[in-house]
């Protein structure tokens, strides 16, 4: 795990409430990220969480859910969806990932352009 790269975006996530800009990351989905969402997708070269996270959600048809990301020493990692009430709805075992960080959350909210991905903060 890079150390340095997780450090930087941990001390980053706490700018992003809120978001002006939503952005489709993937010509294959009508999905959106916001600001939030998107510099994690970039920032950890992580469009793959978010295309396993569409996957789920747009299957499980709910109006919102969270995603959360823990990442094992080993480099695997556990993808879970729950129903923002604590049951878990969904799950999927990564095999093997050079995310950074140990955990994400991302949730997910049903709009009228598929779904938005965003940080809780953006909520």
């Amino acid at each position: 795990m890079n150390a340095q790269l997780a450090t930087e975006i941990y001390e980053e996530l706490p700018n992003f409430y809120g978001s002006y800009n939503f952005t489709r990351w993937s010509i294959l989905t009508k999905s959106v990220l916001t600001d939030g969402a998107l510099y994690v997708a970039e920032s950890a070269q992580a469009y793959w969480l978010f295309d396993a996270i569409e996957s789920h959600v747009r299957r499980l048809k709910l109006d919102m859910t969270q995603s959360i990301l823990n990442v094992q020493e080993d480099n695997t990692a556990t993808l879970e969806i729950d129903d923002m009430d604590g049951n878990i709805v969904a799950s999927q075992l990564i095999q093997y990932t050079d995310f950074p960080l140990k955990q994400i959350k991302i949730w997910s909210s049903l709009s009228e352009h598929g779904y938005t991905h965003m940080l809780p903060s953006e909520y």
